[in-house]
């Protein structure tokens, strides 16, 4: 028990998701490789999860989740970025806040990638992580683009949501 009390808990997934967007940031920002940024700033997060009890599934998931995401993003960085592009009515990708598209990369990764995560779950994160790091009217752009993409794959079934609670009724 009271080897328990001194343990730090681990960081919930706002928490990791807020991690991996300073890290994609970095990597966007500094011309260092994924891995070396990985590495520098989410190795300190990733490894307690690594470390944990092996047979927490929640445990195990969360270590899963902090390395799909950073490198799955990176990685689908372009094939996302045209579906984003499309969506931008008017603007171009680059002059959107470097924060809001990682927002939107890493919401619209989540929305393809995690069949277990909600899509209201996934669009609502990203909207608070918003307020919270970008400016003012942020949390309104990402979340129309985040919503107007989710729809259109919806419409187009390339949105697979598994799960109980998950299956929406159309």
């Amino acid at each position: 028990m009271a080897e328990e009390a001194t343990k730090h808990p681990l960081p919930n997934r706002r928490q990791l998701r807020v991690k991996i967007m300073q890290a994609i940031y970095a990597v966007f920002s500094s011309g260092n490789s994924a891995h070396e940024v990985f590495g520098h700033l989410l190795e300190a997060t990733y490894k307690p999860f690594r470390e944990a009890d092996k047979t927490d599934e929640a445990v195990r998931e969360d270590a899963e989740f902090i390395h799909q995401l950073y490198y799955g993003t990176l990685k689908e960085q372009q094939e996302m970025e045209l579906l984003i592009t499309q969506k931008l009515e008017k603007w171009d990708l680059k002059r959107v806040a470097l924060i809001d598209r990682i927002l939107i990369l890493m919401g619209l990764y989540e929305l393809l990638q995690f069949p277990e995560i909600p899509i209201k779950v996934s669009i609502n994160e990203y909207i608070e992580i918003a307020k919270n790091f970008s400016t003012e009217k942020s949390s309104q752009f990402v979340n129309g683009v985040l919503d107007a993409i989710q729809r259109e794959l919806k419409a187009e079934n390339k949105i697979k949501k598994v799960g109980r609670g998950l299956l929406e009724n159309s």
